[in-house]
């Protein structure tokens, strides 16, 4: 049973598939939606020689992309009130300034799904180091995670990375469970084994 649905907003184009397949998810469901802005601003404050070069450390200064990423996390925000209030869902939405991936653990706790884009973290410089915090969100047991990608398309297959553990297999049970797709594929997991066809 899904009733709340956690999204990561970064301001990507990842966001903007996260929005429409959580406002899908939260129709299908009777879901309420839970919007964390995915923006640490300490990011752009932090002494820049300690995570880059000096030559990237003048671009940064000469571009100052954190403006921008702020305008497109804004952007995006309008745009997910806009689409919940017209698809009558319920919804809130938490602005952390800093630590955002700390708010979005926070808020993980009392939700049932949490959907989040693919690579918007690595390509669009929203945090560092973006590869431990993923790694780090899935050791706090910020899960089950739905992976969008930067277009949004129907699902037709859905890949599970199985490595035989009994989590790996509570997680396959418990996607199952959430029937996420419009298709009865529960019945198709003795069969398909790792991939599942949800139309």
């Amino acid at each position: 049973m899904i009733k709340r649905i956690l999204l990561a907003l970064g301001g990507t184009p990842f966001s903007n598939v996260a929005v429409r397949r959580g406002i899908e998810l939260a129709q299908a469901h009777g879901a309420s939606l839970v919007a964390v802005t995915i923006l640490d601003t300490r990011y752009w404050q932090t002494d820049p020689g300690s995570w880059m070069s000096a030559g990237q450390a003048a671009r940064l200064i000469e571009t100052q992309p954190w403006i921008a990423a702020q305008q497109r996390v804004e952007k995006v925000v309008n745009e997910f009130e806009r689409a919940c209030s017209a698809a009558r869902v319920a919804f809130e939405i938490h602005r952390p300034k800093e630590q955002p991936f700390e708010v979005l653990s926070d808020s993980w706790r009392y939700c049932d799904l949490v959907v989040f884009g693919l690579r918007g973290l690595f390509d669009y410089n929203l945090v560092p180091e973006p590869e431990s915090i993923i790694a780090d969100l899935i050791r706090n047991g910020v899960r089950p995670i739905l992976a969008v990608s930067n277009e949004y398309r129907p699902i037709r297959k859905v890949l599970i990375a199985y490595s035989g553990s009994m989590e790996s297999a509570k997680a396959m049970k418990q996607f199952v469970q959430m029937r996420l797709g419009k298709g009865g594929f529960a019945a198709l997991a003795g069969r398909c084994g790792f991939i599942l066809s949800v139309t």
